[in-house]
């Protein structure tokens, strides 16, 4: 296992309970990417509404046993979802766990990334924010932790070790 760590959010580290249908219902839209397209006040206008979604759907549960953060120094989050909707289930998770404290290096979330991180070259911009940040000089120094096949597909291709959610059974 490495030292270092990057974990997607939404179905890795925690479950958002949103209601997709209805997301995509009241923004007039077939899918959540399709946001990106929209003019820039409108889509404005749709990350707040998906970001008040999210927060009314966060919880403070964690998909995996808490001590599995403990195999790495230094982690931090590669997301599409809200920065400030993954801070404040950190926040909460640190009120509920007073033994131990857990808070990533850096959030990059949809506010950074300003596109979709199934475009590989966002998901490459969003890793290299991530590393210039924690000081990895090496992608096998890290390693990636998420829930979706194209976000594992991406970080093998960049040289990072992947780890898929069903799969994270380290001891």
């Amino acid at each position: 296992m490495q030292e270092f760590a990057i974990f997607d959010f939404d179905g890795t580290i925690s479950n958002l309970t949103v209601d997709w249908d209805l997301v995509r219902k009241e923004l007039s839209i077939s899918r959540i990417s399709d946001i990106w397209s929209l003019p820039e006040n409108e889509k404005l206008q749709a990350l707040d509404c998906i970001s008040k979604h999210e927060c009314m759907g966060l919880n403070d549960q964690l998909n995996f046993h808490l001590d599995k953060f403990n195999n790495f120094s230094l982690f931090s989050v590669l997301t599409n979802n809200s920065e400030r909707v993954v801070s404040n289930f950190f926040t909460a998770l640190n009120l509920n766990v007073s033994r131990l404290q857990i808070t990533p290096a850096l959030i990059v979330g949809r506010e950074t990334l300003s596109a979709p991180k199934e475009e590989e070259n966002v998901f490459r911009n969003g890793i290299n924010q991530i590393f210039y940040a924690m000081q990895v000089t090496s992608a096998q120094d890290c390693t990636y932790v998420g829930d979706q096949d194209y976000e594992l597909t991406f970080a093998r291709k960049f040289g990072l070790e992947a780890i898929h959610i069903k799969d994270f059974k380290v001891a």
